[in-house]
């Protein structure tokens, strides 16, 4: 195998264990209504990988009035965020 297709694979790789994570761990899709526990209510309007302190992690942009949050994608993410109560009719 030429680097080229060792690269292409490694990449490949990469994408199929991402794609595994975001389907076991995700709770929210871009669009969803959410409540922040500290901030109150918004709205998820993208998915986003940062690098910070050598580690590359996702996150839940939430937009919450002229606020924008970076909440990351993991087991604390079910503590921070939550869905909005539906209140009986």
């Amino acid at each position: 195998m030429g680097i080229v297709t060792v690269r292409v694979v490694a990449v490949k790789d990469a994408i199929r264990r991402t794609a595994e994570f975001l389907e076991a761990n995700m709770n929210f899709q871009v669009g969803d209504q959410v409540v922040h526990w500290t901030y109150g209510p918004g709205e998820v309007i993208q998915l986003d990988e940062k690098a910070l302190s050598g580690q590359t992690e996702l996150y839940y942009v939430v937009q919450i009035r002229d606020m924008t949050l970076f909440v990351p994608i993991n087991d604390q993410a079910e503590t921070s965020l939550r869905l909005p109560t539906q209140l009986p009719i």
